[in-house]
């Protein structure tokens, strides 16, 4: 089942979700302009750089010393990957109806839901790309929660005779036996389903023929879219420290950075923009980690561990984040 999934169900979502964002990028004034188009994409390249050294210090410092290899780079995947869909998406709705200069401003959420998107472009394809390639290299060591599968023994692997992909690639003998196993890898059915919706959106008015309920294909991309406990207490409370109070604060740090230096005009930026951006550093860790684990056969249960104790805590933590970056990032503005 999780083959399937990630195999047919996930890409199809990931399409046509791409290509509606696009879509409605492309008609919104606000983030039709090509700043807004890089920033939330850029902004998700640091975020991950920056989660991903956060949870190779914790691994290396905190985690505890017999943790097997699968667990280990579980509980690193676990602080890499937040939740920057659904999560960010209901808390800046909430932000949109409740926060004071926000109310009854008819565009906020479908703003909100387009930031998110666009920060999502970048997020899938690494989540599904570079963190599945990661968890899998721990799959062939054995041991731990891995299933000992061999390496790249996934729904996807490197190259092998019996799959289409990895035939083409072995058609390619110039091209060094590290390079085609890298791209056979790389080229998961999530990425190229991302490649293809970014580049059907390029065809001027394809968007038209998937987006709206009067579009032409509007059947055919609902269907898609409708197809869409080992770790000791030690390594649970290093990764929920990591992502729920250390990451918040480099993330918020970075931002102010950003703000500071004019690499964004602040006087030019949606407020809510901002406020998105700063949600995408104190996010609990995605429930699509537990998937890829699964996928991976590799620290499944490690990731869902720390999932469940990172959602307890959540309330929190996330709540706390919100009103820091609420007060900092509208600072002239009264509540």
């Amino acid at each position: 089942m999780s083959r399937m999934i990630v195999s047919l169900f996930l890409p199809c979502l990931l399409f046509i979700s791409i290509v509606e964002t696009l879509y409605a990028a492309a008609q919104s004034p606000v983030t039709s302009t090509t700043p807004v188009l890089l920033a939330m994409p850029a902004w998700a390249i640091v975020i991950l750089i920056e989660c991903a050294a956060v949870g190779t210090w914790v691994s290396r410092r905190w985690l505890s010393p017999t943790l097997s290899r699968p667990d280990r780079r579980a509980c690193v995947v676990a602080c890499v990957f937040g939740n920057s869909g659904q999560l960010p998406i209901l808390l800046a709705g909430s932000v949109c109806d409740n926060y004071g200069p926000l109310v009854g401003d008819a565009g906020c959420k479908a703003r909100a839901t387009g930031y998110c998107s666009l920060y999502l472009l970048v997020w899938s394809s690494t989540l599904w790309t570079l963190g599945n390639r990661y968890l899998a290299g721990a799959a062939g060591d054995g041991g731990g929660s891995g299933r000992g599968r061999g390496r790249g023994a996934g729904p996807w692997g490197p190259p092998r005779g019996r799959w289409l992909l990895g035939a083409c690639l072995a058609a390619l003998p110039a091209l060094p036996a590290a390079v085609r196993s890298t791209l056979g890898s790389l080229l998961t059915p999530p990425f190229l389903a991302i490649v293809a919706a970014l580049c059907f959106s390029t065809i001027p008015g394809a968007g038209a023929l998937l987006v709206g309920r009067s579009s032409v294909l509007h059947s055919l991309a609902l269907t898609m879219e409708l197809l869409g406990g080992r770790l000791d207490a030690r390594s649970v409370l290093a990764v929920v420290v990591a992502r729920m109070l250390i990451m918040p604060v480099v993330g918020t740090l970075t931002l102010h950075l950003v703000l500071a230096v004019g690499l964004m005009d602040r006087s030019k930026v949606d407020p809510l923009m901002l406020t998105v951006m700063a949600m995408m550093a104190f996010v609990p860790t995605a429930n699509n980690a537990l998937i890829m684990a699964q996928v991976a056969g590799a620290g499944d249960e490690a990731v869902a561990l720390v999932i469940f104790w990172q959602y307890l805590v959540a309330p929190v933590f996330v709540s706390g984040w919100t009103a820091l970056a609420l007060a900092t990032l509208w600072p002239k503005v009264a509540t």
